[in-house]
């Protein structure tokens, strides 16, 4: 038990990739990383048994060692010094139970959404339907995204990160159960944050950080990524609030999407 926990001592970060037929990608990602003494990297392949993103992540944490827990999309590039800087900055921070990046899109920095906020049911009908896209829905969609934030070069708190880079601290993450494997993909670190959120604990967005997503490199068959979508959605929605509403947004947006898809 003595060198075990010695061992244990040692590991300050560990960062878990989940891995989906994009092989291409994770071997930049892992190149991006870098070495480090305090740091270990551990790579859940779901490429032929695929559990979901949320139980990869949750295979890779029983098995991970660091006092914090990097959840990384395989399809990312860290940049600079973003690691040290977010476990430092963790470090300082007793009162942070999750940290996001900035995320860009591609290696021209457009951003990329990196963080939000938890919607209410029937703000979720204009931010995850075509709405969103028409003029009068704009004020809340910038509700959504803190787009009144005149600073958003400092850390903010937040309600939700992406989950294509999110740091949590070990005993958190246990402490509210991990990932709810019931998200096979997709709303899984909006659900964690929210818990995270209840705990007592601050969801931080910490600009200084930086990664690249290129998003979408696993390759599912977009029907497929659109299904296990808004199945999630509807999960997160009936998680948060009564069946009756959820179902109710739930039509609603799928509507809403239907009428879009034919007028197209």
């Amino acid at each position: 038990m003595k060198n075990k926990s010695k061992i244990f001592n040692k590991i300050c970060l560990s960062i878990i990739i989940v891995n989906y037929k994009a092989n291409r990608y994770l071997k930049k990602c892992l190149q991006s990383i870098g070495k480090n003494n305090h740091w270990e990297t551990i790579v859940v392949d779901n490429s032929q048994n695929n559990i979901g993103y949320a139980g990869g992540c949750n295979l890779g944490a029983k098995k991970a060692r660091g006092k914090y827990f990097l959840f990384l999309n395989s399809d990312t590039i860290l940049l600079g010094e973003s690691l040290n800087m977010m476990v430092n900055f963790f470090e300082k921070n007793n009162e942070i139970g999750i940290l996001g990046p900035r995320i860009y899109k591609n290696r021209q920095k457009e951003k990329q959404l990196s963080f939000c906020r938890f919607p209410s049911l029937w703000e979720s009908v204009f931010v995850y339907s075509p709405l969103k896209q028409l003029g009068f829905a704009e004020p809340i969609w910038n509700n959504f995204i803190y787009q009144n934030r005149l600073n958003l070069d400092q850390e903010l708190e937040v309600d939700a990160v992406s989950g294509a880079a999110l740091m949590i601290e070990r005993d958190v993450f246990f402490k509210v159960g991990g990932f709810d494997e019931n998200f096979f993909l997709y709303f899984e670190d909006n659900d964690l944050c929210r818990r995270v959120q209840k705990a007592g604990k601050k969801i931080v967005f910490f600009p200084k950080a930086e990664i690249i997503h290129f998003g979408g490199k696993s390759s599912f068959d977009l029907d497929k990524v659109n299904v296990l979508f808004k199945k999630s959605r509807y999960y997160f929605f009936c998680k948060y609030n009564s069946f009756i509403f959820a179902a109710i947004a739930e039509l609603i947006i799928r509507f809403l999407e239907e009428i879009a898809r034919r007028i197209r």
